[in-house]
Formats: C-alpha cells, structure tokens, sequence
C-alpha cells in the first residue's frame, strides 16, 4: 500500500469516527433538553440510521478531504486545519443526505428533505457551539488526524 493511500485511509476512518460521534454528541445534548417522554418518542432505529449515517458522511468526506491532512511543515498545518473545518461540513451535509435517503424513498422528494439535508452542513458546527469540550474534542480528533496521515506520508 503506497504512503499516500495509506494517509487516505485513516482520514478516512478518522472522519467517520468523527462524524458519528459529533451527531451522537449534539443529538444526546438536544434530548438533555426534552422530556423524558418526548426523549422516548424518537424512534431509536432513526437514532441508529443518523449514527451511520453521518460515519459513512465522514469517512466519504475524508476520503475527498485526504489530500489536505498530513503535509509537512506550516503550510501543511495551514492545509491540515483547512481540510478539518471542510471535511467537517461534507461530513454534515453527506451524512444528513444519506440519513434522508429511506424517506426520500418512501415519501418523495419535498422541501423538508432539502432543509434537513442542508441543515446538516452545519451540524459539527452546531454541535460545538457554546460547548468548549465539544471544540476541544473536535481540535484533538482533527491534529489527531493530521498526524496520522502525516505519519502514514512519512513525514515524521
């Protein structure tokens, strides 16, 4: 396996670990702020298609983002954080898109799949807001990743 799919691979991996968990992290947030029966109403099989579907968002949009994480020197820092902050957002809107995909099936194509689909563009975002751990989480994952792939390019 060459450096360069190797790096691929764990951004890859490391986004999807990172799309699944930040979905996870807002959507337990959100349900803090219900009651314990409207909590209960949420269908867990929708819980679990969201989880899925924001890991394979991730590791779709760490597989577009690669190329951006484990450069050497500034620059390549410079590309690592932007490649964190748009592998981020893809991971929102794929993963949002492919969790619409069941009841674009069942219902037809309307105006509140649309605004969901784009509404996940910014869930990572959302998820940090106003949530210091979040963004602390979010940082270690992305130089995390960084490294990795730096590493896996030889780099080091």
């Amino acid at each position: 396996m060459t450096a360069s799919r190797k790096a691929r691979g764990l951004v890859t991996i490391m986004m999807a670990i990172t799309g699944a968990a930040f979905f996870f992290g807002f959507l337990t947030e959100e349900l803090g702020h219900v009651t314990p029966e409207q909590a209960q109403s949420v269908p867990q099989e929708l819980i679990i298609r969201y989880i899925v579907a924001m890991a394979i968002g991730g590791a779709l949009s760490g597989l577009v983002c690669a190329g951006l994480f484990g450069r050497h020197g500034v620059g390549g820092w410079v590309l690592g954080l932007l490649g964190a902050v748009l592998a981020s957002l893809l991971a929102g809107l794929i993963g949002s898109a492919i969790g619409q995909v069941p009841d674009m099936a069942a219902g037809g194509f309307n105006m509140t799949e649309v605004i969901s689909i784009a509404f996940g563009l910014v869930l990572i975002p959302l998820a940090m807001a106003g949530r210091p751990v979040m963004i602390a989480v979010w940082a270690v994952l992305m130089v995390v990743t960084h490294l990795l792939a730096r590493r896996a390019r030889g780099h080091d």
